[in-house]
C-alpha cells in the first residue's frame, strides 16, 4: 500500500512539473510589430495591403491591437505552447487578458508569419499577420 502511495505521488508530481514547463510569460519571437495582411473564414478571403493600419504589436508581457491606426485595445497576455490545443496545425493559443473576460486564441507562429484563430474549426475567421 506504501509503495502504490510513493508511486502516484511521483506520478502527480511528474503531471504538475510537465504541464507548468508548457507556460512561459511571452514568447520572445512574438515580439515586434505584426500586420494583418489576410482574413480568411466562411465569408471567404480578404486580403489587406501593406500599410493598412491593422496590426499587434507585442511587447514583453503587454500587447496593442490597431484598427485603421487607431488604437483598440491593449494589455497583457501570455502564451501557452501546446501541440494538442487544436484539431489544426495551430501550435497552442495566446491568452490575452484584456478586455475582459480573458479570451484564448489558437494560433501559429513560423517566421515571420503569424497566424490566429479567433474561432472553431468551422465559423471563426483565421487572421494572418506579417512581421512589420
Amino acid at each position: 500500500m506504501k509503495r502504490v502511495l510513493i508511486i502516484l505521488s511521483f506520478a502527480a508530481t511528474l503531471v504538475i512539473a510537465c504541464t507548468s514547463c508548457k507556460k512561459s510569460s511571452a514568447d520572445l519571437s512574438l515580439q515586434g510589430n505584426w500586420e494583418l495582411i489576410k482574413i480568411s473564414g466562411m465569408a471567404g478571403i480578404t486580403n489587406f495591403a501593406a500599410g493598412n493600419g491593422n496590426k499587434y504589436i507585442f511587447e514583453g508581457n503587454n500587447y496593442s491591437r490597431y484598427e485603421n491606426g487607431t488604437l483598440v485595445t491593449s494589455g497583457r497576455f501570455s502564451i501557452v505552447k501546446d501541440d494538442s490545443a487544436s484539431v489544426s496545425r495551430l501550435a497552442g493559443y495566446i491568452t490575452f487578458e484584456n478586455p475582459p473576460p480573458t479570451t484564448n486564441w489558437f494560433y501559429l507562429l513560423d517566421n515571420n508569419t503569424l497566424v490566429i484563430d479567433y474561432g472553431s474549426a468551422v465559423d471563426g475567421p483565421v487572421n494572418t499577420y506579417t512581421r512589420r
